[in-house]
């Protein structure tokens, strides 16, 4: 379904200017005429896309509790100063890094039973700053059955009631994750070191925002430290097999790139493909009700975009450019018959060529 809000632009009250597809005058214009495009495009490959299903092999584990919590004390306050930095924007730094590696995933709730986590292959927890040891404990239980987490800062601080735990943090999560801490800071001009700093370039190696002074367990591989004159026999990031699975901790934040490098590591720990195509080529799968795989192609860009299609062959929804009718002209009712859907086939290693602000559809037969 594709609904749109309103059929036309009303003409007063404080709604005035929620557009509508016609505007006020009520004639046709462009947001009419694509419109008309993607009306005739369900008509043309509708049945091809119904029932879609999806089953992401990752999830980010988003806590209500946690986002009130670190609105009260947010991540960067000092005294004198509430801060700025909240749940949300960690939440936004790990997500926005999936969705610019075509990394797809599910969001749950702390309410998760084990079982539902057992479906997922890699976990990814973001200042989990509130919570009952009842998760903290399932969240270690899925890694000792085998699956990969990634915690950041702020995570397992406090209880369902905000009370800071007495022992050692981050309390029960530094048993799978193989690390302590007694103290955190704020990085200022703090630079990383190790593992991953080859080719991240000087510009990608600043701690950001908040840094907790890790201290790694027996057998923790450390990924990245702190370059620091008093805090360099800290770590900053690590990772733990535990059980098995493999937990990683990230005590800092970091540039996009870095952060990059640690969810792919641990995607290729879950076994889960890390797309060559990144941003601002968006690729989202389902499967039809046929069975099919369908692939969505989208160039959130005004250049063409050309790729090399690395999936098994299928079937073309639109036309390659210069290849018969292009993609926003709109048919006659009689000019592409249903059962005559496609456009073409497409085969792996063969180029895609992607218009500017365009998709492909692709059908895996």
């Amino acid at each position: 379904m594709v609904e749109y809000w309103h059929w036309h632009s009303i003409h007063n009250s404080f709604e005035t200017y929620w557009k509508g597809v016609l505007s006020h005058d009520f004639e046709e214009n462009d947001v009419y005429r694509e419109a008309k495009v993607v009306g005739n495009e369900w008509r043309r490959i509708g049945s091809h896309l119904l029932h879609l299903k999806k089953h992401n092999q990752a999830a980010i584990l988003i806590s209500n509790e946690a986002l009130t919590a670190l609105h009260c004390f947010k991540i960067d306050a000092v005294s004198g100063d509430s801060g700025k930095t909240e749940y949300n924007d960690i939440l936004r730094w790990v997500y926005d890094a999936l969705y610019q590696m075509n990394i797809e995933c599910d969001f749950i709730c702390p309410d998760v039973s084990d079982q539902t986590l057992s479906q997922y292959r890699l976990l990814i927890v973001p200042a989990l700053y509130s919570a009952p040891e009842r998760l903290l404990r399932s969240i270690n239980h899925y890694a000792e059955q085998g699956g990969v987490v990634i915690e950041t800062f702020r995570s397992g601080f406090t209880d369902e009631y905000v009370k800071v735990w007495t022992d050692r943090q981050p309390h029960v999560l530094k048993d799978a994750a193989g690390v302590i801490y007694h103290e955190f800071a704020f990085p200022e001009g703090v630079r990383l070191k190790g593992k991953l700093a080859p080719d991240m370039g000087n510009e990608n190696l600043q701690a950001q925002l908040f840094m907790e002074l890790l201290e790694a367990q027996e057998g923790t591989e450390v990924l990245l430290s702190y370059d620091h004159p008093a805090w360099n026999r800290y770590a900053a990031v690590t990772r733990n097999h535990y059980g098995k699975g493999i937990v990683y901790y990230i005590g800092t934040k970091t540039a996009s790139k870095p952060l990059k490098k640690i969810l792919a590591m641990g995607a290729e720990d879950a076994g889960i493909e890390v797309p060559k195509v990144r941003w601002p080529v968006t690729v989202r799968r389902g499967a039809n009700r046929l069975g099919h795989e369908v692939t969505f192609l989208f160039n959130y860009s005004g250049s063409a975009r050309e790729l090399t299609w690395a999936g098994p062959d299928g079937d073309l929804f639109f036309p390659q450019h210069g290849a018969g009718m292009e993609r926003g002209e709109v048919p006659s009712q009689h000019a592409v018959p249903e059962e005559d859907w496609v456009f073409g086939r497409v085969r792996r290693g063969d180029k895609v060529l992607l218009q500017p602000w365009d998709l492909q559809i692709i059908e895996n037969s």
